[in-house]
């Protein structure tokens, strides 16, 4: 529910930064120096799944070491390394007082409730909150894919709160997850929608099999589930007149039922599949290093793709499975399902062998959770985010917990942490709040850099950049470099080797964006180094084939050095919103190619 103003992306940094907060203080108190808790052997499933998590970041460190961009990848292991943390944490707390797992699950119908009311204002134009996003409604969670996966990664808490409570928790349940379907078809999210179908599949098989007294329950329960899942979407398609809405729901129905196998017809997730299947081919064993997949994936071209304009850049695959494959290689997607897999088999391990009724179906329900994250991860990127790991790591936490107590050893003894682990546990914590902090330091100073820049304060700008950078936080979210900011503010006061400078420490971080080399040829082209100037703009153009701004410079440049061929041609590929500025130019390119003894322009 955290969220900034002063950052670009308003809600990933600052949720960070309190995770790992969180995750020190509740180290410290529960196991700091001098706690003695009554610690338990580990069974040997526990042991697997906590060795495969280690060598699964130790893998990503090796990863690491290889990457185009290392602090993205010191990012992402440190994250691993704090969700092993929290994944112990959890099934300590769990281990030791199971009951308790029900007022977590109450305050998750609390969360949901009231990001379902968020987006739900959203949707109909009364956003009170008035919570940044990139397309609303988005909830609580800035981005409307991830608004529709968070709300049905919550549904398996939500589920268990049903199942138990009475009265009060009961009605709030009940509304919570009308509200969490709701979310899901504003969302328009389809792997949302796929994954709140397998939680429900998974969660009414598991009870049908497994608490059979309970069997009318849950079959009355799932058809009023989707009787009201019909009447939500009648309501929600009567009560607002947006014609995309209505088109978008359809469609994405439609696909559902009828997908289209014809890779030819899609411009989408095919597209990115097919090159990150090329990508892991490529760097098969260590991939190109942990979040370094919008980086290497350049290098597969931009045909079909939305990146190809110059206004967007890659930011996912939309396949979690082949991103790990990619960023971590073979052995890592490897070491990440497998991991997965051990947890749920402890899950089916506990329903089938636990005694108590209560223990079997808080099982099923975080079991039926992971299924949805499962799901969700081949269309979508839901480990992107701190709350969607959060939300499969105590899902994780609450299974290991519960199976730790069914095969429990009754010699347990009263101990203090391992000094040596402790304090190992308190670095990576404290190591993460500092790239928490370094993060939201970048991110700031960016933000203000950019709208020092828009109002022409090119001092200022130079200034903000200096204090933003950092070697633990190279990049934003758009893979921008602080120093992109820096090379235009020098240019604009005339620094031209100050610029120069910070263009190529901006290439050393990001090699491949296509607004580095435009700017590097607009330096180039004021020093009159016209050759050196075209050159920028044909790699940004052979990274962004119809980006608009490089070709009309590159035309520009064409035209000052007497090759109108080329310079008409050029202006010929300019989209027609933004060709109208060089009328001037082609119509007299055009007139001294007819013309070519009147032509007197210098040549370089």
């Amino acid at each position: 529910m955290l969220f900034s103003r002063h950052t670009e992306d308003p809600v990933t940094t600052i949720r960070y930064i309190f995770f790992g907060f969180f995750i020190l203080l509740f180290i410290t108190f529960f196991f700091g120096p001098g706690k003695a808790r009554k610690l338990f052997a580990l069974p040997v499933l526990i042991k697997m799944t906590f060795a495969i998590m280690l060598a699964y970041s130790a893998w990503s460190f090796v990863s690491l070491l290889f990457a185009p961009n290392v602090s993205i990848a010191t990012y992402e292991v440190s994250r691993q390394l704090l969700n092993i943390i929290l994944l112990f944490a959890i099934m300590v707390s769990v281990k030791k007082a199971p009951q308790q797992v029900l007022r977590l699950c109450r305050a998750l119908v609390i969360v949901s409730l009231l990001q379902s009311i968020t987006g739900l204002l959203q949707f109909y134009d009364a956003d009170i909150f008035n919570i940044p996003a990139t397309e609303k409604p988005s909830g609580l969670m800035v981005h409307r894919n991830l608004f529709g996966s968070a709300q049905v990664m919550m549904l398996a808490f939500v589920i268990y709160v049903w199942y138990k409570e009475d009265k009060i928790w009961k009605y709030a349940s009940i509304l919570a997850i009308a509200g969490i379907e709701a979310s899901a078809i504003i969302s328009s999210t389809r792997s949302a929608w796929l994954a709140g179908i397998a939680v429900l599949a998974t969660s009414f098989i598991l009870m049908m099999v497994y608490l059979p007294a309970k069997r009318k329950k849950w079959i009355t329960s799932l058809l009023l589930c989707l009787a009201s899942v019909v009447i939500l979407v009648w309501i929600l398609l009567k009560t607002n007149n947006k014609v995309e809405f209505s088109k978008s729901v359809h469609e994405k129905a439609v696909s559902l039922i009828r997908p289209s196998l014809d890779k030819s017809k899609s411009t989408g997730r095919f597209v990115l599949w097919d090159k990150t299947i090329r990508l892991i081919k490529d760097h098969p064993v260590l991939g190109v290093g942990p979040g370094n997949w919008s980086i290497a994936i350049w290098a597969y071209g931009t045909d079909n793709t939305s990146w190809g304009y110059g206004e967007q850049v890659p930011s996912r695959p939309h396949n979690v499975y082949l991103q790990v494959a990619s960023e971590t290689g073979l052995p890592g997607v490897i070491l990440f399902i497998s991991l997965w897999v051990l947890i749920g088999m402890m899950g089916f391990k506990t329903i089938k062998n636990s005694e108590q009724e209560d223990s079997r179906a808080l099982s099923i329900c975080m079991l039926s959770g992971l299924i949805a994250f499962a799901t969700d991860n081949m269309f979508s990127f839901s480990m992107e985010r701190i709350e969607h790991s959060m939300f499969v790591i105590l899902m994780g936490g609450v299974i290991t917990g519960l199976y730790a107590n069914s095969v429990a050893n009754k010699n347990e003894t009263v101990q203090t942490i391992n000094k040596k682990l402790l304090f190992t546990i308190l670095y990576i914590s404290a190591f993460n709040l500092f790239i928490g902090y370094k993060k939201y330091n970048f991110e700031k100073h960016m933000k203000l850099a950019n709208i020092y820049r828009a109002q022409q304060l090119y001092e200022e700008v130079i200034n903000e950049v200096e204090e933003g950078r950092s070697r633990f936080v190279t990049l934003q979210a758009n893979g921008e470099p602080l120093e992109i900011n820096a090379a235009i503010a020098h240019m604009e006061l005339g620094n031209y080797s100050e610029a120069l400078k910070e263009i190529k420490r901006a290439k050393n971080y990001n090699p491949n964006n296509a607004r580095i080399y435009t700017t590097t040829g607009v330096v180039y082209t004021h020093l009159q180094q016209y050759g050196l100037a075209i050159s920028a703009y044909k790699k940004a153009i052979s990274l962004t084939p119809h980006y608009d701004l490089a070709l009309a410079n590159l035309a520009r440049v064409y035209f000052a050095t007497g090759n109108y061929k080329d310079c008409v041609s050029t202006i010929q590929q300019v989209s027609i919103l933004s060709k109208s500025s060089l009328e001037d130019i082609l119509k007299e390119a055009q007139k001294r190619m007819k013309y070519p003894s009147n032509n007197s322009t210098r040549k370089n």
